[in-house]
């Protein structure tokens, strides 16, 4: 599974569903993939002036907290996929990392992205139906 920024920001900063999720994945017996870009693009988005109270109230630098994410990562060399896959340019990165690593889903919250819904073997989803699904499988497991 691979997980596109601001899901790991939502999740790293503010919790709810998304912290939830990678919180399943870095736990259980899925592969949590990234790339060297995403790693940078996070640390990079968490310096940023806006997130800077909020890590001050959490007493932790950007780099302490994403240093568990890129620890428990399998970090993946992206494929190479036609600038015109995705709307907007930015989520080219995301999408390429994903079927380099050939993720089963790419878990965002950006609508570009998940209206796409599968972009060759990966499913796109949210981070709430990554959560149905997870939760489905251990129940299922569990039988």
């Amino acid at each position: 599974m691979l997980f596109d920024v601001n899901v790991l920001i939502s999740a790293l900063v503010y919790g709810g569903s998304p912290r939830k999720v990678v919180d399943l994945v870095i736990d259980g017996t899925h592969v949590f993939l990234t790339s060297r870009e995403i790693q940078t693009q996070l640390l990079n988005t968490l310096e940023y002036k806006k997130f800077q109270a909020r890590l001050k109230s959490m007493d932790v630098t950007p780099k302490q907290l994403v240093t568990p994410v890129v620890v428990a990562s399998e970090v993946v060399s992206p494929a190479t996929i036609p600038a015109n896959s995705v709307r907007d340019l930015k989520d080219v990165m995301i999408l390429a990392a994903a079927v380099g690593g050939r993720a089963d889903y790419l878990v965002s919250g950006d609508k570009d992205l998940t209206s796409i819904q599968h972009f060759q073997n990966v499913k796109i989803v949210t981070p709430a139906q990554l959560l149905s699904i997870l939760i489905d499988d251990q129940q299922n497991e569990a039988l």
